[in-house]
Order: C-alpha cells, then sequence, then structure tokens
C-alpha cells in the first residue's frame, strides 16, 4: 500500500500477501517472523492487574496496583512512574482550543516507541486512552500503554496477559460492557480489555478471519459494529458485539468491500460514518495483488448502510485515523493515503485535517500539524476535550509524538450565499460554528439599515437603504475561545419586474412577443419564462428579457415573469391577460349554381370559422359582370360564358389571411331560330302567328266578299 522502496510496510505488505496466499490455497502452515515478530507472549495466566489511573485519583496520589496474583518482582504496572507529578494539570493545556491552530505537539518525551499501525481507544471505565499493538519497522508487538491527557502522561502497563503478537489488531470501545474491544488479527479471536486487563472471549458465533477491519461503538443500536477487513479478499460483511457474541448483519446493499477504512459513531445524527478504505485482489494466476483506495461516505443506521452525497468530500484514501466531537457532532478524519496498486500508494493525503458535520465534509486548513502519517491511532479524549493522535505510517520511519486536536471554534456564513440583499427584501444573515462548547454567544457589528441586533447565530433583516458594508461576527463559546469572521454586504435598489405584450389577443400559430422590464437587483438578473411559455405552449428562452412565441394552445389566461437576482431575491410582475384563439381558417367556398348560364344571377359564399373577428373579405378572378365586395356572400350576373378561377381571401383582426379556391364554369346563354336568342325566337314566332292569323281572317272575308 506504499511507494516503491517505502522500508518497513512495503515488507510488511508481502508478507501480509505470502500470509493472503496461503489462506486462499488452503496451507496450513506456520510462517515465522511474520513482520519480524518479537518474542512470543508470555503463557495466560490469572487476570492480574488491576489500573487505577490517575484520572480516577487527585494529582499526587499514589498509583496501585490491585492483584490476585502478584508476579515475581512486584506490581509492573507502571515501572518508575509510580506517582503523578504533583505540579497538577499540564498548563500546556491552555493552548488546547485555540481557534488558529487546533493541533498541539506534546513532543516525543515519555512516549511509547515509534509505532505505526497501532490502535487506540477511550477506556470510559477506566478514564484514559488505551494504546495497543502496532509495528515499528523492524518488529510487531503486543504491548499495552495507557494515556492520561491530564498531565500529558503515557504508561507502559507490562501486562503478563495481552492478545498474541500480530499485524491488524483494531480497537473500539464497547460502551454496553464498559470494556475496550480488540479483533483483527488474522484470525477470528475476539479480545477484551476490562479493568486494566486482557482476556480472550469465546463468543459463540464470530466474522470470518480479518486484519484491519473498521471497528466502532454504535451508540444508536448499541452494540460494537465490524465493517469489513482483509481476508483472501476485502471484506463486506456487517457484524454486531453485543452480550458476549457476534451477529452477522451484512444485507444487500453495503459500502464497497475494504480495509483500512474510516470508520466513527456519530451519535448526533444517530448513525455510523465510514469513509474510504483499500480493496485488494488477489490474483489466482499470479497470486499478485491489486489495491485500490475508495472515496465514498456512507453511513449505518439501524442495520442499513446508505452512500452519501456530500457536496464536498475529500480524495480517496484509506488508514486515515478519526475522533469523534460530543459538544458539536462533528467527526474529525486525518491523515490516510491514497492510490491505486502497491507502487502508486503515495502519502498525498497524509497531513490533512476534515470535519464531518450535517452531511458533508469540509477540511480546516490547519498550521501547524502532525507530519505526514497513516494508520496510526486516534481516540477522543473528554478530559482534555481532545482528539489524541499516536503514531502512524511516516517515511522513513514511524513517529513517537503525541498531538491533540480540540476542535476549533470555526465560523461560516451560511445565508445568504451571495452576501448580499436587495431593498424590500426579507432574509436572515447566518452563521455556523463548529467545535465550540456551548452555549455560545455572538455579537453583531456593521449590520446594514433594517437589520435588528442580536446575540444569536441568526439576524433577521428586512432591508431599508441601499449601501455597502463589512459584517463581522464575534462568538465566544463557555470555554472562553474566540473566533470571528467578516464578510462583505451590499444592498441593491430593490427588484422590480413588469410584463408587456406586443397584443393581448392573437391566435394559434401566429406569433406575439413578450418584454420583461427588469429593474433594481444587483448582479445578474435571471428572467423566468418557464410559467409563461407553459400557458403559451412554446418553448422558453434560455434567458434574456425577450419571449417571441407562436401558441400552440387556444384558451383565455392570465400570465407573469418572475425575476431572480444574484442576492437570490425573487419579484413577480403584475398579470397580463393573453387570449390565444384557434386559427383562422374557411370551411368553404361554393356558388349557388352548379352551373351558371350568361345572365343568371348566383350567390358565392364563404364559410369562416375561428380566428379573431371581424373579417374583411377580398375576391378575385371573378367573371364578368360581378364586383368584389368586403362580404361573407357575393351576388352576381355574369354576363360572359368562360371557366373562372375564383378566389376569396379572409383577414381576420389580427391580419391573420387564409385563402381558398372555387373553379366555375359560366355557360352562354339559350339559342333559338336562325340564330336569334330565345326572345327573338319567341317574337318571331308570334309575329309569325299574328301573321298568319291575320291573312287567314283577311282572306277569308275577301273571299265571302265575292
Amino acid at each position: 500500500m506504499f511507494a516503491a522502496g517505502t522500508t518497513g510496510h512495503f515488507r510488511c505488505l508481502s508478507r501480509l500477501a505470502t500470509l493472503v496466499l496461503a489462506v486462499a490455497i488452503g496451507a496450513v502452515m506456520v510462517l515465522p517472523g511474520v513482520c519480524n515478530a518479537g518474542p512470543a507472549a508470555p503463557a495466560a495466566g490469572p487476570q492480574a492487574e488491576r489500573l487505577t489511573g490517575p484520572s480516577r485519583m487527585g494529582v499526587g496520589t499514589s498509583v496501585e496496583c490491585r492483584t490476585t496474583h502478584i508476579p515475581a518482582g512486584g506490581c509492573p504496572a507502571f515501572g518508575a512512574r509510580s506517582r503523578l507529578p504533583a505540579s497538577g494539570p499540564d498548563p500546556r493545556l491552555r493552548a488546547l482550543g485555540n481557534a488558529s491552530d487546533p493541533w498541539f505537539d506534546w513532543g516525543t518525551h515519555g512516549r511509547p516507541p515509534p509505532l505505526e499501525f497501532d490502535s487506540m481507544a477511550y477506556d470510559a471505565a477506566e478514564g484514559y486512552t488505551v494504546l495497543f499493538g502496532g509495528d515499528n519497522g523492524a518488529y510487531t508487538w503486543n504491548g499495552t500503554w495507557a494515556y492520561w491527557s491530564a498531565n500529558d502522561t503515557w504508561t507502559n502497563l507490562s501486562l503478563r496477559v495481552s492478545p498474541p503478537t500480530a499485524y491488524g489488531w483494531t480497537l473500539a470501545y464497547d460502551g454496553s460492557d464498559q470494556s475496550v474491544l480488540a479483533f483483527g488479527d488474522g484470525s477470528s479471536h475476539t479480545w477484551e480489555f476490562h479493568a486494566g486487563s486482557w482476556q480472550r472471549l469465546a463468543p459463540v458465533h464470530s466474522p470470518p478471519a480479518l486484519r484491519d477491519p473498521c471497528l466502532t461503538y454504535d451508540s444508536t443500536d448499541q452494540y460494537v459494529l465490524l465493517y469489513g477487513g482483509f481476508g483472501t479478499t476485502a471484506s463486506a460483511q456487517t457484524w454486531s458485539f453485543v452480550g458476549g457474541d457476534w451477529t452477522n448483519r451484512t444485507q444487500a446493499v453495503t459500502p464497497p468491500a475494504v480495509g483500512y477504512c474510516s470508520v466513527e459513531d456519530d451519535p448526533a445524527t444517530q448513525s455510523v460514518v465510514l469513509f474510504g478504505g483499500f480493496s485488494f485482489v488477489v490474483s489466482p494466476v499470479t497470486h499478485a495483488y491489486n489495491w485500490s483506495a475508495h472515496g465514498e461516505t456512507w453511513t449505518y443506521s439501524g442495520g442499513t448502510w446508505v452512500a452519501r452525497v456530500p457536496v464536498t468530500s475529500p480524495g480517496p484514501r484509506g488508514g486515515a485515523m478519526t475522533a469523534y466531537f460530543p459538544n458539536d457532532g462533528s467527526v474529525l478524519m486525518f491523515g490516510g493515503t491514497g492510490g491505486s496498486n502497491v507502487s502508486n500508494l503515495g502519502l498525498s493525503y497524509a497531513s490533512q485535517s476534515w470535519l464531518y458535520r450535517g452531511g458533508d465534509w469540509f477540511q480546516v486548513p490547519t498550521l501547524p500539524s502532525p507530519s505526514t502519517r497513516a494508520y496510526g491511532g486516534m481516540a477522543f479524549d473528554p478530559v482534555a476535550n481532545a482528539a489524541v493522535l499516536y503514531g502512524g505510517f511516516r517515511q522513513p520511519s514511524p513517529p513517537s509524538d503525541t498531538w491533540t486536536f480540540a476542535n476549533p471554534l470555526l465560523l461560516s456564513v451560511t445565508e445568504p450565499v451571495s452576501r448580499g440583499a436587495d431593498v424590500g427584501q426579507r432574509s436572515d444573515l447566518a452563521i455556523s460554528e463548529h467545535g465550540a462548547a456551548l452555549p455560545i454567544s455572538y455579537l453583531w457589528t456593521g449590520l446594514p439599515s433594517g437589520c435588528s441586533p442580536s446575540i444569536l447565530p441568526t439576524v433577521g433583516c428586512f432591508y431599508t437603504a441601499t449601501g455597502a458594508t463589512n459584517v463581522t461576527v464575534s462568538a465566544l463559546d463557555s470555554a472562553n475561545l474566540t473566533a470571528s469572521v467578516t464578510f462583505p454586504l451590499t444592498v441593491a435598489p430593490p427588484l422590480s419586474a413588469g410584463l408587456a405584450i406586443s397584443r393581448n389577443r392573437t391566435e394559434v400559430g401566429s406569433p406575439l412577443t413578450l418584454t420583461a422590464d427588469v429593474s433594481g437587483g444587483s448582479g445578474a438578473v435571471r428572467s423566468n419564462w418557464s410559467e409563461v411559455a407553459s400557458t403559451l405552449g412554446c418553448a422558453p428562452p434560455a434567458n434574456g428579457t425577450v419571449l417571441t412565441c407562436a401558441p400552440t394552445r387556444p384558451g383565455n389566461s392570465t400570465v407573469n415573469i418572475s425575476a431572480t437576482d444574484a442576492n437570490s431575491n425573487t419579484v413577480v410582475s403584475s398579470p397580463v391577460a393573453v387570449e390565444v384563439a384557434l386559427s383562422l381558417d374557411i370551411s368553404g367556398f361554393v356558388s349557388s349554381s352548379a352551373t351558371p348560364r350568361v345572365g343568371q344571377s348566383l350567390a358565392l359564399t364563404a364559410s369562416v370559422g375561428h380566428g379573431v373577428p371581424p373579417y374583411s373579405f377580398r375576391y378575385a378572378g371573378l367573371p364578368t359582370g360581378c364586383t368584389t365586395v368586403n362580404s361573407a356572400v357575393l351576388s352576381c350576373t355574369p354576363t360572359a360564358p368562360g371557366m373562372f378561377s375564383l378566389m376569396v381571401d379572409v383577414t381576420d383582426h389580427e391580419g391573420v389571411s387564409v385563402q381558398r379556391e372555387l373553379n366555375l364554369t359560366v355557360a352562354p346563354g339559350a339559342v333559338g331560330l336562325f340564330g336569334l336568342s330565345p326572345t327573338e325566337t319567341y317574337g318571331l314566332i308570334g309575329g309569325l302567328v299574328a301573321a298568319g292569323v291575320a291573312g287567314t281572317i283577311l282572306w277569308t272575308w275577301r273571299k265571302r266578299s265575292r
């Protein structure tokens, strides 16, 4: 998991790979000197040591070794340090909680040996932090140390009975049993540190043989939670330990199969937070193993894992150290290493400090801070109200320094995002704090006109005047820690919006133009056309103050537009009425006579529908003798025969025009005798008849006269 050429851990990883291979192929073998293990632990004997630490007694009180079997040479519990210093708490504790430098270096004097891959847990029942195991680059050991933060004292407990010397142990304080639980040495053994002594437990059920699992106490579900770890490959199993037994709680949805992940109880959200870790796969052919760092955030609650998507997130890493701060409900994560494959595992993230709170991560810019490292021990110490860090992998050798992180009082502005406002706008100015000891008092200065003074983290404002100012917020917590933040605030003229429309009546498919009249506000002002466009049935513009729309939806409605500026202030225009009719059409254009003749009267009728009345009519292509009129009905008498292509053009009130054609044939008038017209023929016939009658009468008269 480390860069090529890394001493100590590259060696341990190769040995770990050998062990993984041995397990994978089912071999039962002894691997002497894995990670150069030191001498074997003494045979198990009576659980002798009962330690009463300085936090349980006053300053200057003797430390007593209570035992049912005093080993030869007397009580070995504290070695030469049998009494606490009489000078009282270390004055350097005053530096804890410095808002600008939350990390404090306690130096290297009187420490455990340089260690990496050590594990720590605060033993609330005994009142001190327990450190167990680790590797110094030359050998792995199983020593147990106690740390009292009140006077910066490390003590080697020199216990006769301890978990075996092995690589991969992880500790967690079991709040239900009030003891420290240890698991993860590559076996499935469970050990418990209780009342200053180690003992191996015999649960009926156990997780599989694992190294470097993720272990923490779930205070909501009240059991120790174990996730992942390394066996023949990375595990994705979830186990709980309560009442002396393990229960497999693995479900279908889990984080990636990893070990070396960062996991911590988060009582503020009643969940457990898990981040990152390493996965690896062993090739069944070459037996090579490939590592990959993860950067996902997961929470566990009520037996269910849920993937989270924070706005800000640390980069992928494994081996980072964590602690929970109960005074503000945040999880500290420090260090770790990222990358993929053994040759690429650098320490690019190993000096970063991150806090997880309220579902998001944010980085704490701290200087000084511990040197770059991973795979160390960390635990929250309520006496110091700080996280205690010891050891960790660091090139070229592990450190032996003790650091504490007192969660700093950090202030940040949360609203408004743009740090601005408009006259007439109502909004709150709010800040968030991290790491403070409650209660906190606040002092606001430089507030613009319309903001009420407050000692709370939120100030209500109804802005009444324009102008620019610098607002300063100072906070003082119950530990007398102070912090402040100053940010600019500009109050702009009031934001207003109006809407103009090119015409209030139109029809489907006929374009109209809507124009937003926006003034005031600050920064870029965005006009929201979505409601207008949805009502009229057209596509909204991406932005801008003009919408040209050909409506597709008929009906009577009112529309308005909203405008939002950079201060997140939104105003809505007064409503504008718009009437959208169906498209103008001519359903028919007919003649009253299908085959008119010259001289025959006829009527041409155009049937018009929809659109916006009144309508105007114009005819073209009429026969001789017919004149266009502005009417839906045209009466005329053709005076000449022929074939005609008639057209009627109808225009409505909105200027929309439609046309319709009609083909009309006018026949000639009827023909009589000798080419005369019917009237002339009838007159001729009548004359002839009359002449004949008269001639007959005259002939008859003459004949009689003779």
